[in-house]
């Protein structure tokens, strides 16, 4: 037998050989795509997390709406009455945001509650300008709510959004005309109160976001790893 006809028998379907070279090139095919993750595998917050934000979102609105109230009633102020109804504002969205994620549309819920806390911190501003601290962080809570759930266009638009507003916090703070309606000892109270409150529930974001990313990756660690374990998350 001729080397030429020794070639042409390895190629032969009937020995295997083309098969196999086939074989090992849809295999070398299937290893890329499967160590790439598509993009349409990251999605947004589940159901019970986006719950459990827009409960604690509720409760802490309820609260404050109750202390802006009382307190505006006890001192015949119409700014802290108007701030107790923003905050209102807020907690309505939240509850009809709960309605929208039980039927499955989170997108729409977390994009009408992070337009509520934009608004909201701006409106709030003129009423209660001393809380500008607290507005502004409400205004990355906006951002961290969306984050999940938004592509790289409508994030960067937000982002935007975010940016002018928290710009219109402080040009509005500044210019309010019921800067001196609150005692200044309630002031303190009302900040100490509001900053840590909107900076937990952005933690509790951010926390679920990241517990996420983390549940994605580990899989697609493992695999790379020979011995099956998964590689450390930095």
């Amino acid at each position: 037998m001729s080397l030429r006809d020794g070639a042409a028998l390895r190629r032969s379907p009937l020995t295997g050989g083309g098969a196999g070279a086939h074989g090992r090139e849809h295999g070398m095919k299937g290893e890329g795509s499967s160590g790439a993750t598509p993009r349409s595998a990251v999605q947004g917050l589940g159901a019970p997390d986006l719950d459990r934000f827009l409960v604690a979102l509720q409760w802490i609105a309820f609260a404050f709406i109750g202390l802006l109230a009382v307190a505006g009633a006890i001192r015949n102020s119409l700014a802290m009455g108007a701030g107790a109804l923003a905050v209102l504002l807020v907690l309505l969205t939240a509850a009809g945001a709960r309605v929208l994620a039980r039927h499955g549309r989170r997108t729409l819920a977390t994009t009408l509650v992070a337009a509520a806390i934009l608004v909201h911190a701006v409106v709030q501003a003129y009423w209660l300008p001393f809380g500008a601290p607290a507005l502004i962080v409400s205004i990355v809570l906006a951002v961290a709510a969306v984050l999940p759930h938004f592509g790289d266009r409508a994030l960067r638009r937000f982002a935007i959004a975010a940016v002018l507003g928290s710009a219109a916090v402080v040009l509005v703070a500044r210019v309010s005309p019921h800067i001196e309606d609150v005692p200044s000892e309630l002031q303190t109270a009302i900040v100490f109160l509001a900053v840590p409150a909107v900076t937990w529930l952005a933690v509790i974001l951010l926390r679920q976001w990241k517990e996420r990313i983390r549940g994605r990756r580990r899989p697609g660690a493992a695999r790379g790893r020979p011995n099956g374990r998964a590689a450390p998350l930095g």
